[in-house]
């Protein structure tokens, strides 16, 4: 993610979506520890309009 805004070309897509979910389950259990790119993408998401309610939701979701 160096250098890059979303996972795929300029603009928010589906990608980001699942790549956000993704790391942040992988940030959840301290895999992205030595990855500062990938955390800060992973705040860029987060710091996008509703993401948060909409990840909470998601999560309250999932009967683990």
């Amino acid at each position: 993610m160096r250098g890059r805004g979303f996972a795929v070309g300029e603009d928010f897509t589906v990608v980001d979506i699942v790549a956000a979910y993704t790391l942040d389950w992988a940030n959840e259990v301290g895999l992205l520890d030595d990855c500062p790119h990938l955390l800060e993408y992973l705040k860029r998401m987060y710091a996008r309009r509703n993401a948060a309610p909409r990840i909470a939701a998601a999560l309250a979701s999932i009967k683990l």
